[in-house]
C-alpha cells in the first residue's frame, strides 16, 4: 500500500514532492458503515485522500 501511494503522490505531483506524515480518518458511509480512509499529508502543503 504504501509503495502504490508514493507512485502516485510522484506520478501526480512531481519527483521532488516528498511525504511529510500520513494520518487516518474514519467515516461513514451512505450504508452508515464505518469506513477508514487514509491522509497523506505532502511537503507541498497538499493533502491526499485514500479510502481504505
Amino acid at each position: 500500500m504504501k509503495e502504490r501511494v508514493v507512485d502516485d503522490v510522484q506520478m501526480l505531483y512531481g519527483e521532488d514532492v516528498t511525504i511529510s506524515s500520513v494520518g487516518y480518518c474514519f467515516y461513514r458511509d451512505e450504508k452508515d458503515e464505518r469506513r477508514q480512509c487514509i491522509l497523506v499529508y505532502l511537503s507541498n502543503k497538499k493533502t491526499v485522500k485514500y479510502d481504505g
